[in-house]
Protein backbone atom coordinates (compact mmCIF):
# COMPACT_ATOMS: atom_id res chain seq x y z
CA UNK A 1 0.00 0.00 0.00
CA UNK A 2 0.63 3.41 -0.46
CA UNK A 3 2.76 4.92 2.42
CA UNK A 4 1.37 8.35 1.80
CA UNK A 5 -2.28 6.49 1.80
CA UNK A 6 -0.95 5.42 5.43
CA UNK A 7 -0.23 9.10 6.64
CA UNK A 8 -2.66 10.88 5.30
CA UNK A 9 -5.46 8.57 6.44
CA UNK A 10 -4.68 9.12 10.59
CA UNK A 11 -4.25 12.61 9.70
CA UNK A 12 -7.59 13.09 8.09
CA UNK A 13 -9.46 11.14 10.76
CA UNK A 14 -7.60 13.12 13.44
CA UNK A 15 -8.63 16.49 11.51
CA UNK A 16 -12.38 15.13 11.31
CA UNK A 17 -12.57 14.65 15.42
CA UNK A 18 -11.20 17.86 15.74
CA UNK A 19 -13.81 19.43 13.96
CA UNK A 20 -16.35 17.56 15.63
CA UNK A 21 -15.52 18.65 18.75
CA UNK A 22 -14.95 22.07 17.66
CA UNK A 23 -18.37 21.95 16.66
CA UNK A 24 -19.58 20.55 19.41
CA UNK A 25 -17.85 22.97 22.14
CA UNK A 26 -19.01 26.26 20.25
CA UNK A 27 -22.75 24.70 20.36
CA UNK A 28 -22.06 24.18 24.55
CA UNK A 29 -21.51 28.26 24.68
CA UNK A 30 -25.19 29.15 24.60
CA UNK A 31 -26.73 32.01 27.08
CA UNK A 32 -29.12 29.93 28.58
CA UNK A 33 -28.67 30.79 32.23
CA UNK A 34 -27.89 34.17 32.32
CA UNK A 35 -28.97 35.61 36.33
CA UNK A 36 -32.27 37.40 36.14
CA UNK A 37 -31.84 40.58 37.56
CA UNK A 38 -33.86 41.55 40.85
CA UNK A 39 -33.33 44.81 42.24
CA UNK A 40 -37.10 45.14 44.10
CA UNK A 41 -36.88 46.50 47.30
CA UNK A 42 -36.33 43.50 49.84
CA UNK A 43 -38.74 44.99 52.07
CA UNK A 44 -42.12 45.75 52.05
CA UNK A 45 -41.90 49.90 51.44
CA UNK A 46 -44.00 51.46 49.16
CA UNK A 47 -40.80 52.93 47.62
CA UNK A 48 -41.04 51.57 43.67
CA UNK A 49 -37.97 53.68 42.45
CA UNK A 50 -35.11 51.44 41.39
CA UNK A 51 -31.65 52.71 40.51
CA UNK A 52 -31.66 50.94 37.17
CA UNK A 53 -27.87 50.22 37.51
CA UNK A 54 -28.19 48.41 40.95
CA UNK A 55 -27.07 45.45 40.69
CA UNK A 56 -28.93 42.39 42.13
CA UNK A 57 -27.38 41.83 46.21
CA UNK A 58 -27.40 37.96 45.06
CA UNK A 59 -25.54 37.50 42.37
CA UNK A 60 -22.29 36.18 44.14
CA UNK A 61 -18.51 35.43 42.56
CA UNK A 62 -19.29 31.78 41.27
CA UNK A 63 -22.80 33.08 39.85
CA UNK A 64 -21.01 36.06 37.87
CA UNK A 65 -17.68 33.72 37.03
CA UNK A 66 -20.69 30.64 35.55
CA UNK A 67 -22.53 33.28 33.86
CA UNK A 68 -18.92 34.77 32.17
CA UNK A 69 -17.83 31.12 31.28
CA UNK A 70 -21.74 29.83 29.64
CA UNK A 71 -21.47 33.02 27.56
CA UNK A 72 -20.83 32.17 23.34
CA UNK A 73 -16.99 33.05 22.24
CA UNK A 74 -17.22 36.10 20.50
CA UNK A 75 -13.56 37.77 19.23
CA UNK A 76 -13.27 40.66 17.28
CA UNK A 77 -12.25 38.43 14.72
CA UNK A 78 -16.13 37.83 13.87
CA UNK A 79 -15.84 41.65 12.28
CA UNK A 80 -16.18 41.59 8.76
CA UNK A 81 -14.36 44.68 7.49
CA UNK A 82 -10.51 45.16 8.53
CA UNK A 83 -11.42 48.62 10.47
CA UNK A 84 -13.85 46.76 12.89
CA UNK A 85 -11.71 44.54 13.49
CA UNK A 86 -9.31 47.27 14.19
CA UNK A 87 -11.72 49.03 16.21
CA UNK A 88 -12.37 46.06 18.46
CA UNK A 89 -9.47 45.58 19.12
CA UNK A 90 -8.45 48.46 20.04
CA UNK A 91 -11.18 49.02 22.60
CA UNK A 92 -10.69 45.77 23.87
CA UNK A 93 -6.63 46.92 24.26
CA UNK A 94 -7.59 50.11 25.89
CA UNK A 95 -10.31 48.56 28.82
CA UNK A 96 -8.07 45.56 29.54
CA UNK A 97 -5.51 48.14 30.44
CA UNK A 98 -7.96 49.59 32.67
CA UNK A 99 -10.11 46.53 34.32
CA UNK A 100 -7.06 43.61 34.30
CA UNK A 101 -4.69 43.09 36.76
CA UNK A 102 -1.45 44.09 36.90
CA UNK A 103 -1.47 46.76 33.62
CA UNK A 104 0.42 49.95 33.98
CA UNK A 105 -3.17 52.09 33.94
CA UNK A 106 -5.18 49.67 35.95
CA UNK A 107 -7.96 51.80 37.83
CA UNK A 108 -7.35 51.71 41.55
CA UNK A 109 -10.99 50.16 41.89
CA UNK A 110 -10.21 47.31 39.78
CA UNK A 111 -7.12 46.64 42.12
CA UNK A 112 -9.55 46.68 45.63
CA UNK A 113 -11.87 44.63 43.09
CA UNK A 114 -9.13 41.61 42.59
CA UNK A 115 -7.42 41.92 46.18
CA UNK A 116 -11.44 41.30 47.35
CA UNK A 117 -12.30 38.48 45.11
CA UNK A 118 -8.61 36.61 45.47
CA UNK A 119 -9.28 36.63 49.37
CA UNK A 120 -13.26 35.89 49.29
CA UNK A 121 -14.92 32.91 48.86
CA UNK A 122 -17.18 31.76 45.86
CA UNK A 123 -20.72 32.54 47.64
CA UNK A 124 -19.01 35.94 48.78
CA UNK A 125 -21.23 39.13 47.07
CA UNK A 126 -20.17 40.17 43.66
CA UNK A 127 -19.64 43.71 44.17
CA UNK A 128 -18.95 43.98 48.42
CA UNK A 129 -17.97 47.82 48.46
CA UNK A 130 -19.26 48.99 44.87
CA UNK A 131 -15.51 47.50 44.14
CA UNK A 132 -16.95 45.56 41.06
CA UNK A 133 -19.49 48.62 39.83
CA UNK A 134 -16.56 51.18 40.41
CA UNK A 135 -14.09 49.07 38.36
CA UNK A 136 -15.84 47.44 35.60
CA UNK A 137 -18.69 50.41 35.45
CA UNK A 138 -16.27 53.08 35.65
CA UNK A 139 -17.06 56.12 32.74
CA UNK A 140 -13.26 55.90 31.42
CA UNK A 141 -13.73 51.71 31.19
CA UNK A 142 -17.04 51.98 29.47
CA UNK A 143 -15.56 55.00 27.02
CA UNK A 144 -12.83 52.53 26.04
CA UNK A 145 -15.32 49.86 25.29
CA UNK A 146 -17.38 52.13 23.38
CA UNK A 147 -14.36 52.65 20.83
CA UNK A 148 -16.07 49.47 19.40
CA UNK A 149 -20.03 49.18 19.44
CA UNK A 150 -18.97 45.12 18.35
CA UNK A 151 -17.13 45.21 21.46
CA UNK A 152 -18.93 46.73 23.91
CA UNK A 153 -22.34 44.88 23.06
CA UNK A 154 -20.88 41.85 22.10
CA UNK A 155 -18.10 41.02 24.28
CA UNK A 156 -18.05 43.97 27.19
CA UNK A 157 -21.02 44.41 28.42
CA UNK A 158 -22.38 40.42 28.07
CA UNK A 159 -19.88 39.56 30.55
CA UNK A 160 -18.63 42.59 33.19
CA UNK A 161 -22.59 44.56 32.96
CA UNK A 162 -25.27 41.33 32.39
CA UNK A 163 -23.54 38.23 34.17
CA UNK A 164 -22.69 41.06 36.97
CA UNK A 165 -26.63 41.93 37.17
CA UNK A 166 -26.65 45.36 36.19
Amino acid sequence: MNTKLLIAIPILALLSIGAVCLIAHKKAHVVDDIPIVDVTPKDNTTNTTVDPIAPKQTIDIDDWQRCFQSLPVVICDDQTSEADRSNCYQASYQTSQLVFPDTTKELNDCKSFYQYQKGSQTDAPLNQNSYYQKCFLDQSAIQSAKISDFYYSKIYAPKYITCAGF
